[in-house]
């Protein structure tokens, strides 16, 4: 024991300085990680400090990574909304966030950023892992959830991600899609996998996604055009189709057969079937019984009470249309608001005025501390090393003070990716900051080089606001290889470091000119809208009137061309069964052939003169034909071919006489329907009248005069000239062809005579239709 206690106190002399000196390196160690923990608290800052540099001019402290930043922000709370997204996802909206964030049942921390082109996977890894705490880890961007990982928990945070990406359509906006991540998530893995692995057969890869739920301003100026259109070319298209297609009606019903019967095409045209005469022979609104000069001044007045009753009926057959086009306009105005009911144009909700100006007053407050400023939020670009050898720069330039600002420039920031009108509105805030804080690097007022580095592209922007320098050649004349980024080895950080150094040196070297304190951008940011899209009635609704207009005139013309083009079809269609079904009128008649004839054609007449308009061409001539024809037909009883037992009718006329009237009314009838249908003559076929025009002949003689005033040798050449075409033809084989033509009719006891000789007023009709009119009103004694 004794030695062993002696050779204790021998080597306890000796084992104590080693003591002494563990303990002294164990305290001088933990000094230092005092030190360096107090330097690691002190290098992160909250969401509002920014990341200036040190004021010292030699400071060299290393940059703070992203993910350092970002777990300082999610400690201080689960949801971090970025300022750099007010015109998508301005901060205002982080209460929504963070009220669906609690629904998942699981701790979610939630980082709102801008798409900074890397893995979303990795940088949520690296947040946990400074953070230090489990949970749900949710990385949001512009379009939607682009990451999410769980860290010690149960959350199908994959299948959750799915159905955020196949379930909405592209422009649902973040929060939407955030809340249906969220719903994915509470209910559960094995309901979020099934609808995950639904929607991935029906989208995935299939080119087929879930239709916008907004549209733009253009989407909107082409639903405008076509409002436009549609409110004047269905209205106007119906009331001129309308007024094309009556008035269509009213010239087929005048020039059409709407009994049969082709004007000048003989008797064995066809019949009329639609107003057939009462026993009498008088025609709607002719009064019964002789005419008179008295019956004929009632004639005309009741010939204007006609055409008044006409023209008010045409007022009243545009009533249905006026009334079909007045309902489509109301139609069209209170149901084109309806289908077009977008009132936006994106999900986004509109920023406020603290949302616009959070990311300016950051970088502002970080460039008054010291002058170079990186964004915290985005990839750092910049080593310790790097940042001490630019701020040495910086401070040995000594024409004036340079603010460079490492600060991504996006489409959706408050400065729409203008860094021109980014560095109005920093200037405008330094300004009305009074500058750098004193015992800072980060200069005096607000003047100097402004630079934009943006990390994410590595452009490079150089603004001058009031430094004696050459603005030429620092904006127009910069070289390009420093204002972006041209070389061939591709680098994450876009050589934004050289880059930076090189335009350090090349501002050093551009020769000075006289100062203005005037000079430097003055740009406005372009205005944020509230996502209102402009009215239905507005923009290109006008140009759409006038095109629609165009459009009903258009139709018009298209429903003419095949109204046209079917009718002349229609025609061509019946033209030759109609020509092979039709017999030419025999050469000799009889009584009762001749009377049903006469009757037919005088119905047709009847009909169409009814039909016709007031104002019709040749309306008078028809009239004329038709009051004498039916003045020839008013005694007769249509009891076939009108004989009595011993030859002669109920009047005591033979039955020659009959014939000959009924064939003379043919004549007249036959007549009248070609001057309705707009081809009147003057001479019937000499031959036979019955065959209808001639189609050659002297000329008429005077309607007013008699025909015996010309000389019997004249009217006997004038006469055999007027001949139809059958018996033009039929003259050129002989006389014995034309003989053959010739009009015979019924005589006394059984015998023919030819029409020449009948009694009454039909041989007349040799000398022209006006000289059968005179005749047939002398013969029933009408003066």
């Amino acid at each position: 024991m004794g030695d062993t206690s002696g050779a204790d106190a021998r080597r306890s002399p000796r084992g104590g300085a080693p003591t002494r000196a563990a303990a002294l390196i164990l305290a001088v160690l933990g000094v230092l990680l005092l030190l360096c923990g107090a330097g690691g608290a002190s290098a992160a800052p909250d969401s509002g400090s920014g990341s200036g540099t040190g004021s010292d001019e030699g400071s060299a402290a290393p940059p703070v990574s992203q993910s350092v930043r970002l777990a300082a922000a999610l400690r201080a709370d689960p949801v971090y909304v970025t300022d750099q997204l007010p015109r998508v996802v301005p901060r205002s909206t982080a209460p929504a966030f963070a009220a669906l964030a609690k629904t998942t049942g699981v701790p979610t921390y939630v980082l709102v950023l801008p798409d900074h082109g890397g893995s979303g996977d990795a940088l949520l890894g690296t947040v946990h892992d400074r953070l230090g705490r489990d949970g749900l880890y949710v990385e949001v961007d512009d379009m939607g959830v682009a990451a999410a990982k769980a860290f010690g928990v149960r959350a199908p945070a994959d299948d959750a991600r799915t159905i955020a990406l196949y379930a909405l359509p592209y422009d649902a906006g973040p929060l939407r899609s955030f809340r249906v991540f969220t719903e994915a998530i509470a209910s559960g893995p094995a309901r979020a996998a099934h609808r995950a692995d639904q929607l991935e057969k029906k989208y995935g890869n299939t080119g087929r996604e879930v239709a916008p739920d907004y549209i733009d301003s253009t989407d909107r100026a082409n639903q405008s055009f076509l409002t436009g259109i549609a409110l004047t070319c269905l209205p106007l298209s119906v009331l001129l189709i309308g007024w094309f297609l009556r008035a269509r009606r009213r010239r087929t019903r005048a020039r059409g057969a709407v009994g049969g019967g082709g004007a000048g095409g003989g008797v064995g045209g066809g019949g009329g079937a639609g107003v057939t005469l009462a026993k009498g022979g008088r025609p709607p609104g002719k009064p019964a019984g002789r005419s008179t000069r008295k019956g004929a001044k009632g004639a005309k007045d009741s010939r204007g009470a006609e055409d008044r009753t006409v023209r008010g009926g045409r007022v009243r057959a545009l009533l249905p249309e006026s009334a079909a086009a007045l309902l489509l306009v109301l139609g069209i105005v209170l149901l084109a608001p309806q289908l077009f009911d977008q009132t936006t144009d994106s999900a986004a909700s509109p920023p406020t005025r603290a949302d616009l100006t959070a990311r300016v007053d950051r970088v502002a407050a970080g460039l008054r501390q010291g002058a170079v400023y990186t964004d915290p939020e985005s990839p750092q670009v910049l080593d310790a090393a790097r940042l001490a050898e630019l701020r040495r720069k910086i401070a040995a330039f000594r024409t004036g003070p340079i603010r460079l600002a490492v600060v991504p420039q996006l489409p959706d920031d408050e400065s729409a990716g203008d860094s021109e009108a980014f560095v109005t509105a920093l200037h405008a805030r330094l300004a009305a900051d009074g500058g750098g804080a004193p015992g800072t690097d980060a200069g005096k007022g607000s003047g100097g080089l402004y630079v934009v580095a943006d990390p994410l592209s590595g452009d490079i922007d150089v603004y001058d606001y009031g430094l004696p320098l050459d603005d030429l050649r620092l904006t127009l004349d910069l070289p390009m290889a420093i204002a972006y980024d041209r070389s061939d080895d591709a680098s994450d950080d876009n050589h934004l470091g050289d880059r930076l150094d090189q335009l350090m040196a090349y501002i050093a070297k551009v020769p000075h000119a006289a100062a203005d304190p005037s000079s430097g951008p003055d740009q406005p940011p372009e205005a944020v809208s509230a996502h209102k899209l402009p009215g239905l009635f507005h923009g290109d609704f006008f140009p759409g009137l006038f095109v629609g207009a165009f459009g009903a005139a258009v139709l018009v013309g298209l429903t003419a061309a095949g109204t046209g083009t079917g009718a002349a079809l229609r025609r061509r269609a019946r033209r030759g069964p109609r020509r092979a079904a039709v017999a030419e009128p025999p050469s000799r008649a009889s009584t009762a052939y001749l009377a049903q004839a006469a009757r037919r054609e005088t119905d047709a007449l009847a009909t169409r003169f009814a039909a016709a308009a007031p104002d019709a061409p040749h309306r008078d001539t028809a009239w004329d034909c038709l009051d004498t024809a039916m003045l020839l037909l008013g005694d007769h009883d249509g009891d076939g071919d009108g004989r009595g037992g011993d030859g002669h009718d109920g009047d005591g006329r033979d039955a020659g006489a009959r014939a000959a009237e009924s064939a003379a009314a043919t004549v007249l009838a036959q007549a009248g329907l070609a001057a309705l249908a707009g081809r009147p003559y003057l001479h019937c076929c000499a031959v036979n009248p019955l065959h209808g025009a001639a189609a050659t002949g002297g000329a008429a003689t005077d309607a007013a005069g008699p025909s015996d005033r010309v000389p019997s040798a004249r009217r006997a050449a004038a006469r055999a000239g007027r001949r139809c075409d059958g018996c033009r033809a039929a003259a050129s084989r002989g006389p014995d062809a034309l003989d053959r033509r010739r009009l015979f009719l019924p005589g006394p006891h059984g015998s023919w005579r030819p029409y020449e000789e009948a009694p009454g007023p039909l041989p007349t009709a040799r000398d022209g239709i006006a000289r059968l009119i005179a005749g047939t009103r002398e013969y029933t004694h009408v003066q």
